[in-house]
Order: C-alpha cells, then sequence, then structure tokens
C-alpha cells in the first residue's frame, strides 16, 4: 500500500488526540465526532500499519510500545501540515477578523494568542468585542462576529468545547455564617453562565440570597470578594488569588465549560483558520 495513503492526516490527527486525552469520549467531544467514528479510524490505522496502537480496558487508554514510537512522528506529520497550511495563508492581501469573548476568558486566554496573531498577520485588521455570554451567542446568530469564545453549562453543547473547569464558590465564609441571613453576591450581569448557574443553585436549595455587586468586569467581582464584601461563583481557573474555602456553607455549582463558535460564513476565511490554529496551540 502507498504510504501516504496510510497515514491519512485525519485519521492521524485522531490518533494524537487519543494519545494526549487518553479516553476516546473526550477526544470525540474534542474532535467533534463520535465516539465510535473515533473508534472505527483508529482501528483503520492499526489495521493499515499491523500494529496495536492502544491497550483498551473499560477504565482506560493507553498507548503500546508501537503506539509510543508512532506519537512522535504523527506529531510531525501534523506540525508539517500545519506549517504548511499557514503558509500558503499568509500574504500581503488586507484582511478583517472578529472575535468576541466573554470577560474572563478575554482577560487570560486572549492576550497570548492575539499577540502572537498579530505577530504574523499584521495586514489583517483585528476586531475585538468583550460582553456577557447570551449577547455574544445572539451576536453570533446573526453573523455579528467571526468567532466566539463563550461559556456553557451544556456538556453537549452542539458548540465546539475547548475547556472546562469547576465553578466555586470565591470569598470570606464569614459572610454567609448565619444560614437565615441573604447570601451576598458578586456577579456578572444577565445573561451571564456563572449568575445563572449560582441562583438556580441557591433558589433549588432554598437558599436566599441578595446581588450587592452587579458588573460585567472581572476585575470588578475580584475587588469585591478580595473587599470581603460579596461572595462570587468563578471558574476555579479565574479565581487565582482569591478566598476560596472547600468547605464553605453553600450548595455545590456545577461544571463550566468554555466554548467556540465559529460563524458558518467565516469557516473558511484564512484569518480565521490561522487565528483558531493559534489558539489550538496556546
Amino acid at each position: 500500500m502507498n504510504h501516504a495513503a496510510v497515514f491519512e492526516l485525519e485519521i492521524i490527527n485522531a490518533f494524537v488526540t487519543v494519545a494526549d486525552c487518553s479516553s476516546f469520549t473526550i477526544a470525540a467531544r474534542q474532535l467533534n465526532l463520535t465516539q465510535s467514528t473515533i473508534s472505527q479510524q483508529i482501528k483503520r490505522l492499526e489495521d493499515r500499519i499491523g500494529k496495536t496502537l492502544f491497550r483498551r480496558s473499560t477504565r482506560s487508554v493507553a498507548l503500546t510500545e508501537d503506539g509510543v514510537m508512532l506519537l512522535d512522528y504523527a506529531r510531525s506529520m501534523l506540525q508539517l501540515a500545519q506549517d504548511a497550511h499557514l503558509r500558503l495563508l499568509t500574504d500581503s492581501r488586507p484582511g478583517h477578523l472578529s472575535v468576541a469573548a466573554s470577560d474572563d476568558l478575554a482577560c487570560h486566554w486572549l492576550p497570548p494568542v492575539l499577540r502572537r496573531y498579530h505577530q504574523c498577520s499584521k495586514n489583517v485588521r483585528l476586531e475585538i468585542h468583550v460582553g456577557i455570554t447570551d449577547e455574544l451567542l445572539k451576536g453570533a446568530e446573526s453573523g455579528g462576529y467571526d468567532v466566539v469564545l463563550a461559556k456553557s453549562l451544556d456538556e453537549n453543547s452542539t458548540d465546539k468545547i475547548i475547556g472546562g473547569d469547576q465553578l466555586i464558590w470565591a470569598g470570606d465564609p464569614w459572610l454567609i455564617s448565619d444560614s437565615d441571613k441573604p447570601v451576598p453576591l458578586a456577579l456578572f450581569p444577565d445573561g451571564c453562565v456563572y449568575r445563572r448557574a449560582a441562583l438556580n443553585t441557591l433558589n433549588n436549595a432554598g437558599r436566599k440570597w441578595e446581588v450587592i455587586v452587579t458588573s460585567p468586569s472581572l476585575n470588578a467581582i475580584h475587588t469585591a470578594v478580595e473587599s470581603g464584601i460579596a461572595i462570587a461563583p468563578l471558574a476555579q481557573c479565574f479565581a487565582a488569588g482569591l478566598r476560596v474555602e472547600n468547605n464553605i456553607n453553600l450548595p455545590a455549582l456545577p461544571l463550566v465549560w468554555f466554548i467556540l463558535n465559529v460563524a458558518p460564513s467565516a469557516v473558511r476565511k484564512p484569518e480565521v483558520i490561522r487565528f483558531l490554529d493559534l489558539l489550538d496551540k496556546s
């Protein structure tokens, strides 16, 4: 068989993703494919090279010795393909890229990606929008943005899941030492996933609450917590430096998922392809 036919890039990408995730289920979610499709791709690769690449059990997936050997080559193949694609996309024609993100993702994820993007795409006019998740997703539906980085409480979101974290309560436990008093909250405005999760959780538990700080700014929410005047629901990765008590006397919050939405009209835009490639590498 022709060597090129053995190592199809789509299948190689599936192999690397399963190896990195140690899970067919998580790999399928990241690639927006079904688990059965991923399994079929890996089986096709194993059949073509005549080697078993993964040891599978009901609880884990691990590389065999042959799988470990192939992994470095597979990463090199994907890297070469990405480099060639980006090189072909790089030209002197002016372009435009519109990116929207919620404030926490904009503060923590976007800066290094935008810095690298600007360095290699100085002919592209960048347009950055920061807002609340529900508003951003509505804007995406109407074609207002090329790319949206937002959040969801739905693990089965139709948008691509690019990460996730546990929502936690950040703040001084003394503020809620009396369970008969309302929980003082610092929240993002209506339309925020954190806000929706917190209020639903408290209402379902029968806890009283009052919103004393409302702001679209993550820094303002941090300030309210640091000042000792409010409790805030935040993704754990965005609560660095804040007081977080594991045994705080409040009901547990759900997981939050970070999602990527690309406008159908922008999927093939060179500016978008280049941005998504840098985001994947961040």
